[in-house]
């Protein structure tokens, strides 16, 4: 009986705790029913969550007035969601596919809370995971990837991974039980379809138990994987450094590591960069610095010895803004406040390198405030000779991001500031100074 399978499938894995309330995904299709009429049968409180996707028409609300009605035979709670999929992925530049599954989980968490159940139960049976094991290798997600589907994410259970597409018809099928059928998964459109329809029927004429082979080494590759991110975790500890916003991969340390261009893979992928772009990076490590790499998440680049790694900027900035005594503090895109004083005979300067003091009578106001550009240059503060701000921060040995995000304060063009490192010789404080301007940034 698939009850028992299920029932012992969820004590073993200790998914679900009896008599605590459930919220279970319910499309309407076979899988779905199946997954509610079993844990009702088992005792569970359920509360039953569907998504109206709108992406089949006429379809789409049939569907949803089945799942309504389909739990009040079984006087089971039932709520549902509208969602507009194809502008969310529009907005949110993702595939249909993506844009689902990813309001889906949000739904369900939200009744999740609202009330308070202990999990959210879905239909994923052990036919999913295969699917989902040859999509992973084909995308090229590693070995973490062919573990295939987890058995709980989360709050996430999946109570049916132990059982198969064709023990679910069986099932539904013994018990009289109504169901939807979803048209589009005829369809090859979608990757998912594509594998189910078309692949895995080929893998089975070479081998008719293909889906049990895959299944059973997805828990050997679980235990691999195991094995593997330990020795990741490792490596990482010799090879990466963090410096404020950024991680700092030294490639001597990298390339000395067996395995390293899998480490490099697994240690990526956990910032979304893919398989492909991961290649192109092992293949730069010999190449001149300067070489940027994108995921959707986090940049990456090359800059001598070390593979520097940070945030995505999702902010623009302007490119410059001005200050003076009239606007005397600003909040964005730099803090920075200005104040003019008297010098005084007790007058010391400040060593906070976010602080610069600077003789008033040299500047002309408004000053300018940007992010420093190539071919600027100042006067070092105690040398007489003119030096290229591109030459000072190399020499300070600042990655190519942080070169990225220095400002400079500027009067009538000329360099007065360079914000939190140096201020320029010809703007110093001297004993003929009568007027301080004192810079004060908190960056």
């Amino acid at each position: 009986m698939i009850q028992h399978t299920v029932k012992s499938y969820i004590e073993n894995n200790r998914l679900l705790a009896d008599r605590q309330k459930i919220v279970a995904g319910f499309s309407g299709g076979a899988d779905s029913v199946a997954l509610l009429h079993i844990l009702h049968s088992l005792g569970y409180q359920c509360v039953a969550a569907h998504c109206n996707f709108h992406l089949r028409g006429e379809a789409s609300d049939r569907d949803r007035q089945f799942a309504e009605s389909f739990c009040r035979e079984l006087h089971m709670p039932f709520t549902s969601v509208d969602f507009d999929t194809t502008a969310y992925a529009q907005a949110h530049k993702m595939s249909i596919e993506m844009a689902a599954r990813e309001l889906r989980y949000h739904f369900f968490e939200k009744m999740r809370t609202l009330h308070r159940a202990q999990a959210i139960a879905v239909a994923h049976h052990a036919d999913d995971h295969v699917e989902t094991m040859l999509m992973n290798l084909i995308r090229g997600t590693g070995l973490k990837g062919m573990t295939g589907i987890p058995v709980k994410n989360g709050y996430i259970v999946r109570p049916l991974l132990c059982v198969t597409r064709g023990e679910i018809e069986r099932y539904v099928e013994a018990h009289r039980l109504r169901f939807v059928t979803d048209e589009s998964n005829k369809e090859n459109i979608y990757t998912r379809n594509k594998i189910r329809n078309r692949l895995l029927p080929l893998m089975e004429e070479i081998n008719p138990s293909v889906k049990q082979t895959l299944n059973e080494s997805a828990v050997r590759f679980k235990d691999y994987n195991t094995i593997v991110a330990h020795y990741v975790r490792q490596a990482v500890k010799n090879i990466v450094s963090k410096q404020e916003k950024y991680l700092k991969i030294d490639i001597r340390l990298l390339k000395q590591t067996p395995g390293y261009a899998t480490v490099l893979f697994e240690l990526l992928s956990g910032y979304r960069f893919n398989s492909s772009t991961v290649g192109r990076i092992l293949e730069n490590l010999t190449n001149e610095s300067g070489k940027i790499f994108y995921s959707q998440t986090h940049r990456l680049v090359k800059d001598r010895d070390f593979l520097i790694l940070c945030e995505q900027k999702t902010v623009d900035r302007p490119a410059s803004f001005f200050i003076s005594p009239q606007t005397p503090k600003t909040t964005s895109p730099l803090p920075l406040q200005i104040s003019e004083f008297d010098k005084t005979t007790d007058y010391t300067l400040s060593t906070d390198k976010n602080c610069a003091h600077i003789d008033a009578s040299a500047i002309k106001y408004p000053l300018e405030v940007r992010i420093w550009r190539k071919g600027d240059f100042f006067y070092p503060l105690g040398m007489k000779g003119k030096k290229k701000i591109s030459d000072f921060l190399t020499d300070r040995k600042l990655n190519l991001f942080e070169k990225d995000e220095i400002w400079v304060v500027t009067s009538e063009e000329n360099i007065v500031w360079i914000v939190g490192k140096s201020i320029d010789e010809r703007y110093k404080v001297t004993a003929k100074t009568e007027k301080i301007i004192e810079l004060k940034t908190t960056v």
